[in-house]
């Protein structure tokens, strides 16, 4: 069939519509099979889908002719930018070569039976077989009913499903007496997790857990009015996603921010706004050799030196407060020499060639291995654009003296965050081609 001659630019528009915005690249080289069961959740399967391609991955759809009751072909389509299986052709679509991760959203209570049984009753069921049989990390998000949840025979299947080293079964919410999946943003999250962590494994890579630490914490002058750092703490919010994202196990020691943060699974969040809270929480710390520490929050630099317990009148026209200086926080955690890589931030005013002498002085003195300069000016600024400089030293060690350091220039909060991310990996991949 001859195309008309404007065929190209006529259909771009088309193309363009599939097409998502680049969020991240933590899925980056990852071709999924998206596998949809016949379930309500399966509403869901779209923009998850859509979340997924924005954080780096290529999608392959898989369907049950039941999941078409709940959601159309074309929308599957139009998320993945491919054709939607069902039922393999001459290609020999259900053996699961040319797929590196598997992901069942939703996964029925049938499904999870056909699973656990080692059933092929259609297409799919037969490709999940053969994705475990080649042992292909595979992520499997439940969604029912409580009293099928509850069923004991279900949960034998789940629980059986979980002994499998490539298996990870993600609890999504647990709302209007259902098993519900998690919402795509944070369904994508989880994912991206579990997969880059199986892959990990996979490798042999002996990953320890990151530490973060952002944004301002605050000294009290009375009940209600206190003193603290200005931060918004989204660099350290971006950096906890990253590295979450790539597989690591996150705990972030969270000061005043402007906004909230909840845990998930390997994703602790400790409520670290007050300075002698963040300081416990960090004396504490007992850092292993392959665990990474990121210092970004704003710590006070003073403290007030008396706590009134009652609201202090706003009827005076002045009032003083005497200070303190607060202990420094850099250096608190124990064994910090020894862990994998410690990265710091860095603000300062005057001139860009004062703060990176700053900055390198702080890591010749420190033993950190890395840090991020800021002028004081992109404190407040916009997410995108964000600019700051990663000083590092060579080959992920303390820095030396006379030794120089590479400097990489950064604009984004996310790109920043994701450079940071990949930096601990390298360090770990040194850390363990040594043992």
């Amino acid at each position: 069939m001859d195309l008309p001659t404007n065929f190209e630019s006529a259909a771009k528009p088309f193309f363009e519509d599939l097409q998502v915005e680049s969020k991240s690249s933590d899925l980056k080289g990852w071709h999924l099979a998206f596998c949809v069961s016949g379930g309500i959740a399966a509403i869901e399967a779209p923009r998850t889908i859509r979340e997924l391609r924005r954080r780096g991955a290529t999608v392959q759809v898989w369907a049950t002719e039941k999941a078409f009751n709940f959601i159309g072909r074309t929308s599957l389509e139009w998320a993945s930018g491919g054709k939607v299986l069902t039922e393999p052709d001459g290609l020999a679509q259900h053996v699961a070569t040319g797929i590196r991760g598997i992901i069942v959203y939703p996964a029925t209570a049938q499904m999870i039976g056909l699973l656990n049984q080692g059933l092929c009753a259609d297409g799919m069921s037969t490709f999940l077989q053969s994705g475990l049989g080649l042992q292909l990390p595979m992520v499997i998000f439940p969604a029912m009913h409580d009293s099928l949840n509850t069923s004991p025979a279900i949960t034998e299947n789940i629980t059986q499903l979980t002994r499998f080293k490539n298996v990870r079964v993600l609890q999504g919410t647990q709302a209007e007496g259902k098993q519900k999946v998690p919402s795509p943003e944070v369904g994508a999250l989880l994912a991206a997790h579990a997969l880059n962590a199986l892959e990990l494994e996979r490798l042999g890579r002996a990953v320890g857990q990151a530490y973060v630490t952002g944004g301002g914490t605050r000294s009290a002058w009375d009940p209600v009015r206190c003193l603290t750092n200005i931060s918004t703490g989204r660099l350290s919010r971006a950096l906890c996603e990253s590295l979450y994202a790539r597989g690591i196990a996150v705990t972030f020691m969270k000061a005043q921010t402007n906004f909230e943060m909840n845990s998930l699974p390997h994703l602790k969040v400790h409520d670290c706004a007050d300075f002698s809270t963040m300081q416990s929480h960090l004396s504490a710390l007992n850092l292993g050799q392959n665990d990474g520490f990121f210092h970004l929050a704003a710590v006070s630099d003073f403290l007030i030196a008396q706590q009134s317990d009652e609201k202090i009148s706003s009827a005076a026209k002045t009032n003083s407060l005497l200070l303190n200086k607060a202990p420094k926080l850099l250096g608190t955690p124990q064994n910090l020499q020894q862990c994998a890589f410690r990265f710091a931030g860095k603000l300062t005013t005057g001139t860009k060639v004062e703060g990176l002498k700053i900055a390198h002085d702080f890591l010749l003195q420190s033993g950190y291995t890395a840090c991020l300069w800021n002028h004081a000016n992109a404190l407040m600024g916009a997410e995108n654009t964000h600019e700051g400089t990663i000083l590092k030293t060579i080959h992920g060690r303390p820095l030396k003296s006379g030794e120089k350091l590479q400097e990489v220039n950064l604009i984004g909060k996310k790109l920043i965050a994701e450079k940071i991310a990949d930096m601990y990996l390298e360090a770990l991949n040194i850390n363990n081609s040594r043992d």
